[in-house]
């Protein structure tokens, strides 16, 4: 059988945990070792120097992290592997400093809405209530509408649908 055509499970047989050329593989819960561990030693040391922070120990743990995962990685599997989970740890970084403006926007949408998501805003209607830019009242409907209470309108229109709308009731 040619090298090219083995499993990964003959592949890891041939020595131990090495690959047709005699390279070791890191075990898969390696890079989460590596963050985890470079993570604790940098959150340490910034509590002993006193300048302890999230955004810089998140910083400096994955510019730490991907230093020491490269440079393992290197010496036990080569270095198209030690690219490759460099390049990984930068895309997850990546997505991560993507995705914490977004639960910031979702953490304030709630801690501000909360208060207001009650019975009242499943069955009352904001229909007719027009907001700062919008629309134009005749005399009568801005007399009516000085008298309704601006602050308690629901979302009920929205869940029955509008009329009109397609798919309305």
């Amino acid at each position: 059988m040619e090298a090219s055509a083995r499993t990964g499970n003959e592949l890891a047989g041939l020595n131990g945990l090495g690959d047709a050329l005699g390279r070791g593989v890191l075990p898969a819960w390696a890079p989460y070792a590596v963050v985890l561990g470079v993570a604790a030693v940098v959150a340490a040391l910034l509590a002993a120097t006193g300048s302890f922070g999230i955004v810089l120990l998140a910083a400096l743990t994955v510019v730490v992290s991907a230093v020491v995962l490269y440079v393992i990685s290197r010496t036990v599997e080569g270095s198209r592997r030690a690219t490759d989970r460099l390049v990984t740890l930068g895309i997850t970084s990546a997505f991560f400093l993507a995705v914490i403006p977004l639960v910031s926007v979702l953490y304030q949408v709630i801690k501000r809405g909360a208060a207001r998501f009650d019975a009242d805003f499943f069955t009352e209607s904001a229909r007719g209530v027009i907001g700062a830019g919008g629309g134009h009242l005749d005399e009568d409907q801005m007399n009516e509408h000085e008298q309704q209470d601006r602050t308690a309108h629901g979302a009920q229109h929205s869940l029955t649908g509008a009329p009109g709308a397609p798919g309305a009731c």
